[in-house]
């Protein structure tokens, strides 16, 4: 709405919109205010009244029972009573009895009715509060509208300095969405004086630089257009410029020359001077160690050599150190073995062993005492076996005795025999009847055959009249003529070979049509083959996709679960893990506290043992955290672990064991100790003694 001009506008002392926009919240919230105040109020009095109804309904029912209408008649008995005592006459005491029956019937009442009256003093409260709370809900609405009226006095006051420029009235929210218009407006006048006051200057530099570019080329002697425009005259100066650019190009580039010499010059110098100091912090730090014992200064790479060797050494000391940690727990078992040894020979009344030649000699006796016992009783119950089995066969040779016993009495009786021997050579007779009489009968069966004659008697007859020389001259022709016979077929079956072998060699079979369904058989097959690869490679690049993506997901958690757990187990000599890109995946990295980085491989085997659990362990709660959890089974990985690394590792299950169960399998009866001082509510299952 502002009608005057740009100039009058940035003359106006306006308020600020920090100003307007704070009248504009204020207003806002006197307006919410006084809303919210009044609707206060009128739920209040609608409570009051539904409660002064109540108090109304409960004074018609019960009567005057009411703590005011108690108090007043109390009040009147008093005065009837007063009044009675300084009178002394009827009228009085007839006052005071009927002072005195009210003020009763109206204690009685309440005696009588004393829950109402209870229900009515609580209402008499609550009705006292609200009305105290109505009348401060209707403060607080009257302040709330004051504060309104005030922000709009101070929004006419500042409308009043803006007229008559800006006619009409105008809300605070209208005020301030002004103001906020009038800061564009101001700063585009601004930036408009600014270009025009930019355009004057630049018309006078234009003029100055053409009279300063004339002066300089005239002073230098080139020849130019002194009433030209500017771009003629910068044309000119370009030409005579261009022409000095050879000239001072060639004395640029020996001053560069002569730079660089002295620069090389001074590089040298000063890698002297380096070189020298070098040498002295040198000489110095290798006499302040054993490097320099000798008195002779050693070269660098010298110490290289010594310091490769040193770095070579240090995977022996940390098998050293393993070597020192299992030979102690091997002197442990020691001790323990000795102690076990000594209960075992007091036990069979055994001399004692003192040192640990006799304890191996004790354990030595107790082996071959447990030998020999194991071997008397493996030989009684061999011998027990072998005495039941020899029973077993003496029964059955003892009944086997009876059962020939009466088989040779029927024999014996059957051939009239004395003996057995004679009932033997009556059987042996009658066997070699047998056999000859089954040898006749096999000769007339042959016979029969031959002759192709019904019996024996027939062949008989036709035999008793045939020459037996003939017969044999007979036989012997034939035999020729089969002889001859034999070599003819084997002749004619070499010849079929033959035969059959050049047929076979012609090729007018199906071979060529079987070799070419076979090489289409083997294509599809090929092409079957490369479908299922192509097809098994694709699964095995996306389960990969999918696996890298998984650990991209919750590497994060769990990488952070293990570093933590493995800074607890190493004591803090190692803060946490990382995972480094490699060729072939990711590599695990341990940063130790001490600073730098190792690879796992790079750790010693008590500290790698460490990392394996501490991952275990991250595993575990990872998987504990969103699935049913399982039992988590430890089989003596402390073997490597000193007592305070085993007492922060019991410490990690006993964390594991609040979501699922930790087992952990030992032999190390030290570690049942520590595992009781970091959990006294483990439980300890020896499978030994089966408890």
């Amino acid at each position: 709405p502002w009608r005057g001009t740009a100039d009058a506008l940035a003359g106006l002392a306006l308020p600020s919109a920090r100003d307007a926009e704070a009248w504009v919240a204020e207003a806002a919230e006197s307006e919410a205010e006084a809303r919210r105040r009044d609707g206060e109020a009128a739920d209040l009095a609608g409570e009051r009244d539904a409660l002064r109804a109540q108090v109304d309904a409960l004074g018609r029912v019960a009567g005057p029972i009411a703590d005011g209408e108690a108090l007043s008649r109390r009040a009147a008995r008093d005065r009837a009573w007063a009044d009675h005592r300084a009178r002394l006459d009827a009228g009085s005491a007839e006052d005071f009895e009927d002072a005195l029956r009210r003020d009763d019937a109206v204690t009685a009442a309440r005696f009588g009715q004393a829950a109402d009256v209870a229900r009515l003093r609580e209402a008499s409260v609550r009705l006292a509060e609200l009305e105290t709370r109505l009348a401060a809900a209707a403060e607080r609405a009257a302040a709330a509208r004051r504060r309104r009226a005030g922000i709009a006095e101070a929004v006419a006051a500042a409308l009043a300095a803006l007229a008559p420029s800006l006619p009409g009235p105008l809300t605070p929210a209208g005020l301030a969405d002004w103001l906020h218009r009038t800061g564009p407006a101001l700063r585009a006048r601004e930036e408009l004086r600014a270009a025009a006051e930019d355009g004057r200057a630049a018309a006078r530099d234009l003029a100055d630089w053409r009279d300063r570019l004339a002066a300089a080329l005239a002073a230098a002697g080139v020849a130019h257009d002194s009433a030209g425009t500017l771009d003629g005259l910068a044309a000119a100066a370009r030409t005579a410029v261009e022409a000095g650019a050879a000239r001072s190009a060639l004395a640029e580039e020996v001053a560069r020359a002569e730079r660089r010499r002295a620069e090389r010059a001074a590089a040298a110098r000063r890698a002297a001077d380096a070189e020298a100091s070098w040498q002295a912090r040198w000489a110095e730090a290798c006499g302040a160690c054993w490097l320099g014992d000798g008195g002779a200064v050693p070269t660098p790479a010298g110490v290289g050599e010594v310091l490769d060797v040193l770095a070579a050494l240090a995977p022996d000391l940390r098998g050293r150190a393993d070597l020192g940690h299992r030979i102690a727990a091997m002197e442990a078992d020691e001790t323990r073995f000795a102690a076990g040894v000594a209960a075992l020979a007091e036990a069979l009344d055994l001399p004692a062993a003192r040192d640990p030649a006799a304890v191996l000699a004790l354990d030595a006796a107790l082996e071959r005492r447990i030998g020999e016992a194991r071997t008397a009783r493996a030989a009684r119950v061999a011998g027990a076996a072998k005495l039941a089995a020899a029973r077993e066969r003496r029964a059955r040779a003892e009944a086997a005795l009876a059962a020939n016993r009466a088989r040779g009495d029927v024999l014996r009786a059957f051939f009239g025999a004395a003996t057995l021997a004679e009932v033997g050579a009556r059987l042996r007779l009658c066997a070699e009847r047998a056999r000859l009489a089954a040898e006749a009968a096999g000769l007339e069966r042959d016979i029969r055959a031959a002759l192709r004659l019904p019996d024996i008697a027939a062949a008989e007859a036709r035999l008793d009249g045939v020459d037996a020389a003939a017969l044999e001259a007979e036989r012997d022709a034939a035999a020729g003529r089969y002889a001859a016979a034999d070599d003819e077929l084997r002749s004619h079956h070499a010849s079929r070979v033959g035969a059959q072998a050049a047929l076979d060699a012609v090729g007018g079979d199906d071979a060529v049509a079987r070799l070419e369904t076979r090489r289409r058989a083997l294509l599809l097959d090929i092409e079957d083959q490369a479908r299922r690869f192509i097809r098994l490679r694709g699964g095995i690049a996306a389960a990969d996709q999918a696996l890298a993506a998984y650990r991209d997901r919750h590497r994060s958690a769990l990488l952070d679960k293990a570093s933590q757990a493995f800074a607890a187990i190493s004591r803090g000599n190692y803060t946490g893990l990382a995972a480094q890109p490699a060729d072939k995946g990711e590599v695990l990295i341990a940063r130790a506290r001490a600073g730098g980085t190792k690879q796992a491989g790079d750790l010693s085997k008590g500290t790698r043992f460490q990392l394996y659990l501490a991952l275990r362990a991250a595993g575990y709660q990872e998987f504990a955290a969103t699935r049913r959890a399982v039992p988590f089974v430890a089989d003596d990985i402390m073997e490597t672990f000193d007592d305070f690394r085993a007492e922060e590792a019991f410490r990690l299950f006993a964390g594991m064991a609040e979501a699922g169960q930790v087992i952990y399998l030992t032999h190390h009866r030290h570690l049942i100790d520590i595992a009781r001082a970091v959990c006294p509510g483990v439980a300890v299952h020896r499978l030994d003694d089966g408890a």
